[in-house]
């Protein structure tokens, strides 16, 4: 019988594979070690203090005082450092007195006060509520922001909640496309999900870690120094959506689910909340933007384009029901696209047909491609949420509506698409008021005096007279004569109206500046207002009184040494009087509001002399940078061969400007100072040539056309020269200087009538 073989042993080489409890600790070591390293990156970049605090509200400490300031950079978090806008400034007590009531406004620019917060719906409103307090005084918090949404008010909310505010206002909803994380900014898969937003957000702006790794991917990005400026409204051309676009329905729900948040928010720290509707001009800002809707035919089109004409001139000849009939047979092949509804609009208010007028206006709004004002859906979302949770609404687009002439919301409470003139800015803090009585029971007195009594009392407060009035007038007519403004419909007929009024507004304000006793009143009184004392210091800088100027601003920096506000305008101060090493030292000084770096004074000063064409003093800040700076900017460059040119320094001129046409050869104003270089050693045709591609580069730069037109005439060519120093004027109708060369042409050309005109325009806007 054959014997059993057995089995050999095993090996003790033999492999043997671990154990499930070994593998899975390894695959947890492969996990875990990354993310401690994550951590320590993150505590390291955090003890280096490289990055952005992520909240609204940072400590400050300084002597025996400790407030909670608003974040200058908070902003940078959400958009590039270039595109972002700085908040209003505002400081907390860390312990709120039990006779204080702190009211926070939430929004973009409308809320914020744009075209100048010194004269928005804040200030008035906080005006107004302390004239009528009872036993309290009011406390309101500018923290709407520039371009900012939803997105970005809800985590202001959540920051403000540990500050005990006794209300919060929601003032928002034209934003919500434009702003920060809107529809343009993403793909819809990933658009579509809020928790994808919500996790981007908290990863890429909430941890240092993801603001370097973000700062890292901007530096390595190709974009050119000529791009790295704010462009506003203006950078948005090219997402135009249109109001069938999918991600629309995903702006409006992650809408509703950020003012819930703010609702809830608001409810965890025992706030009440007002909503207000942002009001948006119907009548007198036509689209920006239109489209047809994608299965028009040619042959449709053709038809279309046709009765679309005809329309036009027809309502040019004020032929409004003829112009109507045209517009209506338009609108049966095509009432998607947003000029013709806002045409019918126009044509049915002409006709005294109010409510079609009205709903015209509003769907041309609801249409309009570039989504610059909230349409009907956000004013609903608005409604909806507010009623789910039992909040008042304060309805602005009706209740300014309302009181305008013809009923429909234009040109008499907007300076533009959706910013209030400051009267109606004081109309919406009137109405404000009594809602905020309503909620804060026990806080206000009965008004007694008239609406117009109070309207100038809030004027006077804010020093806003006729020479104030015509300053936004012009700042809004500038801001009008560029894109995407000039896309509008009958834009140029519109400039026109406008520059008449600001002409009227020029002479209005002639010698009308405040009196030496309203503004030292209104500084006493208001002695730790920047804004007031601001303008009073200013005023007796005119009057050869700066050491005046200067005490006025200290005395608010001994009482708040953490008022960025008051710590640049003494700087200033100090500056007009060409003390430029003081100026630099509150600038710079460790102990103030912020110590700014030796790069960011000498960038401050240099914009404030370039701007008060200090150019001696400009020229001594921008030397200072360019030894500072190794890789030399392009603005340094720019400014200080534009300091050169003012000092006659021609060699120093052209060494700087070739410079910064290396750095960055489409900077406009790099083309425009070496035309003024070719200008002043008399070669014509190369400073045309420069002027020219200036031009070309910006059609909207009036130095660039008067540049080109004044050497267009020394090469004999004067419809040329006279068409582009009539386009500056335009550009600029301030432009004294302008004028006085149409003027002096008019006069060569024997047409006296016409220069006359232009020497009464040169004196208007004389200095």
């Amino acid at each position: 019988m054959a014997k059993k073989k057995l089995s050999p042993k095993p090996s003790t080489a033999a492999k043997v594979w671990p154990r499930p409890a070994s593998l899975k600790a390894r695959l947890t070591a492969l996990v875990i070690g990354p993310v401690i390293f994550l951590v320590l990156l993150e505590v390291t970049l955090r003890l280096l203090n490289i990055g952005i605090p992520a909240t609204f509200w940072v400590k400050w400490a300084g002597g025996d005082q400790t407030v909670y300031v608003v974040n200058r950079h908070y902003c940078e978090l959400f958009v590039p450092k270039h595109l972002s806008r700085r908040p209003v400034f505002s400081a907390l007590s860390p312990v709120k007195s039990e006779s204080v009531r702190r009211i926070v406004v939430l929004g973009g620019s409308a809320a914020y006060g744009d075209p100048e917060p010194a004269y928005g719906f804040c200030r008035q409103l906080e005006f107004l509520l302390n004239q009528h307090a009872e036993g309290v005084s009011f406390k309101v918090i500018n923290a709407a922001v520039t371009s900012m949404n939803s997105h970005v008010a809800r985590r202001i909310a959540r920051d403000t909640v540990a500050h005990q505010p006794d209300l919060f206002i929601v003032f928002m909803g034209n934003n919500e496309v434009v702003g920060p994380y809107g529809p343009p900014t993403l793909p819809a898969i990933l658009y579509g999900n809020s928790t994808w937003i919500d996790w981007s957000i908290a990863v890429k702006k909430g941890t240092r870690l993801g603001q370097w790794m973000a700062k890292a991917a901007e530096r390595m990005s190709s974009r050119r120094p000529e791009d790295e400026q704010w462009l506003g409204m203006e950078r948005f051309l090219q997402h135009e959506i249109t109001a069938t676009d999918p991600k629309l329905a995903s702006c409006y729900r992650h809408f509703k689910r950020n003012l819930q948040h703010i609702l809830d928010h608001a409810q965890a720290c025992g706030a009440r909340v007002l909503i207000c509707t942002p009001p948006v001009n119907l009548q007198d800002c036509p689209p920006f933007g239109s489209q047809h809707r994608p299965d028009l035919s040619i042959q449709q089109k053709s038809e279309w384009d046709t009765l679309w004409q005809t329309g036009r001139q027809l309502e040019l000849d004020d032929d409004w029901q003829a112009a109507l009939n045209a517009y209506d047979q338009a609108a049966g092949l095509d009432d998607q696209y947003a000029d013709l509804r806002f045409s019918r609009g126009r044509c049915a208010l002409q006709l005294g047909q109010r409510d079609l007028a009205l709903q015209e206006f509003q769907a041309a709004c609801d249409l309009d491609t570039l989504r610059f004002r909230a349409d009907s859906h956000i004013h609903q979302a608005l409604f909806e949420t507010a009623v789910l949770a039992g909040v008042p609404v304060l309805d602005l687009q009706q209740t300014l509506q309302e009181a305008c002439e013809d009923d429909v919301l234009g040109a008499e409470f907007l300076v533009d698409h959706v910013h209030l003139t400051p009267e109606g800015n004081f109309r919406s803090a009137w109405l404000a008021l009594a809602h905020v009585g309503e909620l804060l029971a026990g806080s206000l007195k009965p008004v007694t005096e008239s609406y117009e009594y109070w309207l100038g009392q809030t004027q006077r407060r804010l020093l806003y007279g006729p020479v104030e009035r015509y300053e936004l007038a012009l700042t809004m007519y500038r801001r009008k004569t560029i894109p995407p403004f000039t896309g509008q419909l009958d834009h140029e007929r519109d400039m026109a109206v406008l520059r008449e009024q600001l002409f009227q507004r020029r002479h209005e304000s002639k010698g009308q500046g405040w009196s030496e006793s309203v503004l030292r009143e209104m500084s006493d009184r208001y002695d730790i207002d920047v804004e007031v004392n601001r303008r009073y210091a200013q005023w007796l800088q005119r009057q050869r009184r700066g050491g005046e100027a200067i005490d006025r601003l200290g005395r608010i920096l001994v009482r708040r040494p953490y008022d960025t506000d008051a710590q640049v305008a003494q700087a200033y101060a100090y500056a007009f009087l060409g003390a430029r090493d003081q100026a630099l030292t509150v600038l710079t000084d460790a102990e103030g509001a912020i110590r700014y770096s030796l790069e960011q004074a000498y960038r401050l000063l240099g914009s404030y002399y370039i701007q008060h064409g200090r150019y001696k003093d400009a020229q001594w800040a921008y030397e200072a940078l360019y030894k500072l700076a190794p890789d030399h900017d392009h603005d340094v460059l720019v400014n200080l061969a534009s300091a050169a040119s003012h000092c006659n320094d021609l060699p120093a001129m052209k060494g700087y400007v070739d410079q910064a046409i290396a750095l960055n050869p489409d900077s406009v104003q790099a083309m425009i100072t070496l035309g003024n270089y070719f200008a002043k050693i008399k070669d014509v045709s190369t400073a045309c040539d420069w002027f020219e591609r200036a031009v070309q580069a910006d059609p909207y730069h009036y130095l660039a056309h008067i540049g080109l037109g004044i050497q267009s005439l020394r090469q004999g060519d004067n419809n040329r020269g006279v068409q582009h120093i009539k386009q500056a004027v335009l550009l600029k109708p301030d432009f004294a200087e302008g004028y006085n060369f149409l003027a002096v042409i008019y006069q060569q050309a024997n047409q006296p009538e016409l220069a006359r005109q232009y020497e009464a325009l040169r004196d208007l806007f004389k200095p």
